[in-house]
């Protein structure tokens, strides 16, 4: 079991950079300034073992940081492998990973290449974490032609990285330094307003994080002493919070999985948008301050309200017809997996893992956790197990094949099927946001006030 709460932790999207000690005496590099000329070694997958900043000169350098911990590091690596094929004359990506004692990060990136394909630069180096002033992951140093850092970033979309090579302005996810200041503004401290005489104030600003931190919260969590706060949220996570309650639809153990679809569609202009993409590279901040006895039934709809005020979208619940995952298994598999009984146990890492006793829905939570391609839709168990299961799973379940290479040799299939769900669909739009979201220089984009005189 301590195996794999360590392996646990790969379900934070931000993983903050622990047990590390810093010296004061370090040159940290700055944004606008030459960075430091830091020694790479032991660089693998590349066209030398060992190379320092200044060698880069003539490309943007993208020192990508990750920890074995971090799934959105993870998740994104295929996408930087394409970006390095797609800019390889413009650009050169290297992942910084951070060792760990066990080294285990190691045979980590061993498995995602090779089942992933990936051809990046690597090295392992956690001095350059400390040189570099990373607080968490993932986070990508970024430094220009000249060798100038220009900023600290995460998660770049193409379009980003061609607007930003093209010398245009770009609005990054900025990412916070161990021994720097985080940006406040677009924050939820700018919003904080300890006026007494205020009754009621509805406001929605730019937000200069990446992270959702209350991204796991409903409604009634976030609805405390008449304050309904959230920061770092996306256009469909507002939406999401304000209809349904919740900023996201969860693995197998939500409520809603299997229900309503993970995020709203987008439908304008005789067009169907399904992509996540445009919409998450802008995060916004919402702050409501409500008399003290309001609900978060009252606090969902002046927010529907904040939001058609401001994005302009009509709003409509639909049933629709969906790709899934279904699971199913014969009369025998069942028979063979139904538990023995005893306290429920799991213990594994990665590669693979034993489980006695355990739910079927904490077992498919494992795949809707780790894996991106499962997560993407939502997989109905249809296999008709009642209780706990006894099973060994000896593949590692990054990758859609190794898992249905698992559940087989479980009696269990997992195929792609559809199914009806509810979904938010936004459409109608009288003002488009794109006419609010792309200038940088607008911070406050909606406030209303009410002041007792």
């Amino acid at each position: 079991m301590t195996k794999f709460l360590g392996m646990l932790l790969m379900s934070l999207c931000f993983q903050v950079v622990y047990g590390q000690s810093f010296s004061t005496e370090s040159e940290y590099p700055e944004d606008g300034k030459l960075c430091p000329n830091f020694q790479l070694t032991g660089i693998k997958d590349y066209t030398v073992s060992s190379a320092n900043i200044k060698d880069f000169r003539g490309k943007w350098l993208l020192l990508d940081f990750w920890d074995k911990h971090c799934l959105s590091c993870i998740e994104a690596l295929p996408k930087v492998n394409e970006q390095l094929k797609k800019y390889k004359d413009r650009l050169q990506y290297i992942l910084v990973g951070r060792e760990d004692k066990e080294k285990k990060i190691y045979t980590l990136y061993s498995n995602l290449k090779k089942e992933l394909g990936l051809n990046i630069p690597y090295l392992y180096d956690t001095t350059l974490f400390r040189q570099f002033d990373i607080l968490a992951c993932p986070t990508i140093v970024v430094i220009n032609p000249e060798g100038v850092v220009y900023k600290y970033i995460s998660s770049p979309s193409d379009r980003q990285l061609e607007a930003m090579m093209a010398g245009q302005s770009v609005a990054f996810f900025k990412t916070p330094r161990l021994h720097g200041r985080v940006d406040s503004s677009g924050n939820l401290s700018a919003l904080k307003d300890n006026d007494e005489r205020l009754i009621f104030r509805s406001q929605l600003v730019k937000s200069g994080l990446n992270f959702n931190f209350n991204a796991g919260f409903s409604a009634e969590f976030l609805l405390r002493n008449g304050k309904f706060e959230t920061c770092a949220a996306t256009l469909f996570n507002l939406y999401m919070l304000a209809y349904f309650g919740q900023f996201t639809i969860g693995g197998s153990k939500d409520t809603l999985y299997g229900k309503i679809f993970s995020h709203p569609i987008i439908e304008t202009s005789g067009q169907t948008i399904l992509s996540k993409d445009s919409i998450d590279d802008i995060r916004y901040c919402y702050s409501l301050v409500l008399p003290q006895k309001s609900n978060k039934n009252i606090a969902m709809h002046i927010m529907r309200n904040d939001l058609k005020n401001y994005f302009g979208y009509d709003v409509s619940i639909e049933e629709r017809e969906f790709p899934c995952w279904k699971l199913t298994s014969s009369e025998s598999s069942r028979r063979k997996l139904a538990t023995q009984g005893g306290t429920p146990y799991l213990n594994g890492g990665m590669d693979g893992f034993v489980a006695r006793n355990y739910p079927i829905k904490e077992f498919l939570s494992l795949f809707t956790m780790f894996n991106n391609s499962l997560r993407k839709i939502p997989i109905i168990d249809e296999t008709g197990i009642k209780g706990g299961i006894d099973i060994q799973f000896k593949h590692p379940y990054f990758t859609e094949e190794e898992v249905k290479k698992g559940l087989e040799e479980n009696g269990l299939s997992l195929k792609k099927d559809h199914i009806k769900m509810k979904v938010l669909i936004l459409h109608n739009v009288t003002n488009s946001p794109n006419d609010h979201i792309i200038t940088e220089n607008q911070d406050i984009l909606s406030a209303s006030n009410i002041q007792a005189k």
